[in-house]
Formats: structure tokens, C-alpha cells, sequence
């Protein structure tokens, strides 16, 4: 039963990998601001690598905003301070912007502090309070998908209920199991990705990052059928 999710999981990433490369936008939110499967996908790259080398994904300090050659380093990173938080997203999350609409748009957005690197990465400083207000207008985003899959126009006829832990490392969906079958697995593939990047804005380390996802019968509270975003590409 295992093998067969993650043989339709990695199906679905073949799928988005190949809209990626000829350009068709499907777009999430976060924070106010619009990304493409592309970061997703590059969330997931990120959590694959860095199992076999940890010290990727953190950011050379001297490397970043001082005119260096262009990097094809595609990381996402989040260092925390004692009174404010950096975060560093890859180019990229901002083809086809402007740097001018790069700094409005953070400013807009109450963060004052931007530095557009040499690689075209873009990195953000901001308070632990408004870092906190990102993180919490993400996971608004993530009960918004939630509710469209329950309730809405991506609604997944056997899922009753979905629910996640405080730092989205576990969610569980309950299903039934009289109406579900495997290839509704396929529509969780983005609890991974929203997980990891969750994780990874929130500056886990790379060596933890885990996400699971469990199915659990709604009659009898048994899971059936769990799978971890460290198998993916397995």
C-alpha cells in the first residue's frame, strides 16, 4: 500500500516538474504575495538534498549582496536573531519582477529592510513580531486549501476532516473509507510542500525537516495509510 502512494506521489511531482519548465503559472499565496508550483517544487529539491548534505540551504554572508558571481543556488533560508529575523528567497520566486517592484511590494507589506542580492536572490529582514504575522497569515492559507478540499471546489468526496500540528510537521486526514481510494492520495502532495516550506521560513534546520501525512479511518480512528516527505524521490 506504501509503495503504491509514493508511486503516484512521484508521479504528481514528474507532472508539475514538467508545467514548470513550459511556463504554465499555478499560483499559491503567501504572505500577500504569489508563487509558482516552481517554489514548490524547489521547497521539496531543498529538503532532498539537504538529507544527504545538511549544510545546504544555509546562506553564505559573503556571498549574498556584495556583487559576487551569480549563483544558480536555489535555497531558501531563514536565520534568526535575537530581535529580528532574515530570510532569503531564491531568484527564482521573482522572475519577470522588477527591483523597484520587488521594494514596494515588501514595503507594502511592512518590511522595510530588503536587499536584492547579486544572484537575484532576495533577502528579507524583518521584527520576530511581523516574522510571526508571516508565518500566520501562511497557515491562513493553508486552512483556506483546507476548506475548498472539505468543503469548496477542490472538494475530495471521502476526506471529513483535516487537521495539522502547531508547526506542521504532522497533518491527518480523515477519510471514509467506504467512498476513498488511492488516487485521492495525489491531493495531499501539497500538505508536503506547504509543511517544508513552513518549516524552512520558520528557520528549522535541515536536518529536521520532516513532514508527515496520515490517513485515518473517521469510523475507528486507525491509520491506514501514512507517507513522509523524506521518501519523496525515493
Amino acid at each position: 500500500m506504501k509503495h503504491k502512494i509514493w508511486f503516484y506521489v512521484s508521479m504528481s511531482l514528474c507532472i508539475i516538474t514538467i508545467i514548470v519548465v513550459i511556463g504554465t503559472g499555478i499560483w499559491v499565496y503567501i504572505d500577500d504575495q504569489r508563487f509558482s508550483a516552481h517554489q514548490e517544487v524547489t521547497v521539496l529539491t531543498y529538503a532532498s538534498s539537504a538529507k544527504s548534505n545538511p549544510a545546504e540551504g544555509k546562506v553564505d554572508e559573503e556571498s549574498t549582496g556584495n556583487g559576487g558571481e551569480d549563483s544558480e543556488d536555489q535555497d531558501i533560508s531563514a536565520e534568526k536573531g535575537l530581535f529580528s529575523v532574515e530570510i532569503t528567497l531564491p531568484a527564482s520566486f521573482f522572475e519577470g519582477r522588477s527591483q523597484d517592484e520587488i521594494m514596494a511590494s515588501a514595503n507594502e507589506d511592512g518590511i522595510k529592510d530588503v536587499t536584492v542580492n547579486s544572484d537575484g536572490s532576495v533577502t528579507y529582514k524583518m521584527s520576530k513580531s511581523k516574522h510571526k504575522e508571516m508565518l500566520s497569515e501562511y497557515k491562513k492559507s493553508i486552512d483556506d486549501m483546507i476548506a475548498g478540499m472539505l468543503d469548496g471546489p477542490d472538494e475530495v468526496a471521502s476526506f471529513t476532516d483535516i487537521k495539522y500540528n502547531d508547526n506542521m510537521s504532522e497533518f491527518n486526514v480523515y477519510v471514509d473509507k467506504s467512498k476513498y481510494n488511492e488516487m485521492e492520495s495525489m491531493s495531499v502532495l501539497a500538505f508536503y510542500t506547504s509543511g517544508l516550506f513552513y518549516h524552512t521560513l520558520n528557520g528549522t534546520d535541515s536536518s529536521d525537516l520532516e513532514v508527515v501525512v496520515n490517513f485515518i479511518d473517521k469510523d475507528t480512528d486507525e491509520v491506514f495509510q501514512s507517507g513522509s516527505s523524506k521518501d519523496l524521490g525515493e
